[in-house]
């Protein structure tokens, strides 16, 4: 069912849409092939067909989806909330106070551990940006958001929730 006119999320459009998808993910894959050797670098034999058909989804895609006004919104908001917690957690590792370390997820803190065990009290800078990225890229979006809620006071919770353990 295409349908003539604009999208408007309807559920037979968003179920013709997800079984197109589905179909032609399907189609590619069934139709690509591995390769002895590289030709151009690759090891994929994609049909020109298939090539072209990708190009213009991709297309579509950032058209009307990674472009769109929605989701630059809510990127925004994940941007920030990345910066807040790498903020957050450089500061807690700033000082000589080990009860900072409470603001990082629990495997973080034993890494930090790890790291003054390793270098005393000056862990070098390297280190403790890897440490905090590393805090940061383990959590899930939604550990994230919870966690930048909790900071910045958006949402109190309790003492005994566990965002990230």
């Amino acid at each position: 069912m295409i349908t003539s006119g604009r999208y408007d999320g309807s559920r037979e459009q968003r179920a013709w849409l997800r079984k197109f998808t589905s179909d032609s993910i399907g189609l590619f894959v069934l139709n690509t092939r591995l390769r002895q050797r590289r030709v151009n670098g690759s090891l994929l034999e994609v049909p020109d067909e298939h090539k072209m058909q990708i190009k213009m989804m991709k297309e579509l895609t950032w058209q009307y989806v990674i472009k769109s006004p929605s989701l630059a919104a809510q990127q925004f908001g994940q941007e920030r909330a990345v910066k807040t917690l790498f903020e957050v957690f450089m500061d807690s590792l700033s000082g000589t106070d080990r009860r900072q370390w409470a603001r990082l997820p629990k495997r973080s803190q034993d890494d930090m551990e790890s790291l003054h065990t390793k270098y005393g009290p000056d862990v070098p800078l390297g280190e403790k940006v890897r440490a905090v990225t590393d805090a940061i890229a383990g959590m899930t979006d939604q550990q994230a958001i919870l966690m930048y809620h909790r900071f910045m006071g958006i949402t109190s919770g309790s003492a005994f929730d566990a965002i990230v353990v």
